[in-house]
């Protein structure tokens, strides 16, 4: 009876280890910052606020040069380790992104109607 009970234990031990050691999903909820070049050849700092929702991601982005005045994020997907999404600028114009999750940041392109893009690289706060 006592190797039954050790037995058990040791299973149960096991599994717990095995439940705690397997990959969770990746969050994003929270602050990230970074930096960008817009069209006129400046840098520009970024802030993205995301919060998970039943219904995956909602969240607002802003920048250093008032182009972006807390603009609602929309059309966000997170699937596969990427993510795209959609926000308009203060004129108006739409911008898309799109980034890939890669040791811990967001790093990937915007792009506008016009053709403009660049380059841009996310780091989440602590």
């Amino acid at each position: 009876m006592k190797k039954l009970i050790l037995l058990l234990v040791a299973v149960a031990v096991f599994l717990c280890a095995l439940i705690f050691s397997a990959p969770q999903a990746d969050d994003l909820s929270g602050t990230w910052t970074g930096k960008t070049v817009v069209p006129s050849g400046e840098t520009d700092d970024l802030t993205m606020i995301l919060e998970k929702t039943a219904d995956g991601y909602k969240g607002k982005i802003s920048d250093s040069l008032g182009l972006v005045t807390e603009a609602a994020i929309y059309s966000f997907v997170f699937k596969d380790n990427k993510v795209t999404l959609s926000f308009a600028i203060n004129d108006g114009t739409e911008i898309a992104v799109e980034l890939a999750l890669t040791e811990g940041k967001l790093v990937g392109t915007w792009s506008d109607p016009g053709g403009e893009s660049g380059s841009l690289e996310l780091s989440k706060q602590k």
